[in-house]
């Protein structure tokens, strides 16, 4: 005999969003207090690391080539300057700024959301920079110095694909919104 149990994994949004509204009017009647405020709190928050996530992992798969390079060329710690500090740096211009690829009323078309991975890759640098300064002795030479050699080394490689991740984002965006609204009769 079948079970009626389904995972969670194998339902579509609109059945998961419509069994999570369930679970929440029974706790309502059940006496249960809930904080609305809180409840946004968490959603924006899931929001910003969701897009943090989402530029780390791209800088992650961008950052491989150069740190190759530098363990191969004996680079001294080529792990930190290389893979940790722009994974890092990238995480939190992600949740600083391509949050709002995911809210349809600030990001409305792809060559927006273009635009918007571009300015979280630009904002990436910027920290990585500020991170190196912060390491380094010389903080503004060496940050001038090593934004400009950043952008020249690997913005022509960064950019476009962060042009692409914003648009892919925003058509994860829309495609997740499609599937979880109710089809028409």
């Amino acid at each position: 005999m079948k079970s009626s149990k389904t995972s969670a994994t194998t339902l579509t949004p609109s059945i998961v969003h419509a069994r999570h509204r369930q679970e929440l009017t029974r706790l309502v009647q059940r006496g249960a207090m809930l904080n609305p405020s809180s409840d946004w709190e968490i959603a924006e928050l899931r929001g910003r690391v969701k897009a943090g996530l989402w530029a780390a992992r791209i800088a992650l798969v961008l950052s491989v080539p150069f740190a190759i390079t530098a363990w191969a060329n004996a680079a001294e710690q080529a792990w930190l300057t290389f893979m940790l500090l722009p994974v890092v740096a990238a995480f939190f211009a992600g949740s600083f700024f391509g949050t709002a690829i995911a809210r349809p009323h600030e990001v409305s078309d792809e060559l927006l959301a273009g635009r918007r991975g571009v300015l979280v890759a630009l904002a990436a640098y910027l920290i990585y920079a500020l991170e190196v300064a912060v390491m380094s002795a010389a903080s503004a030479e060496v940050a001038l110095n090593t934004l400009m050699w950043s952008l020249l080394g690997s913005g022509w490689l960064v950019l476009p694909i962060a042009f692409s991740a914003g648009v892919l984002a925003f058509r994860v965006r829309e495609g997740a919104t499609r599937h979880s609204q109710p089809a028409e009769a």
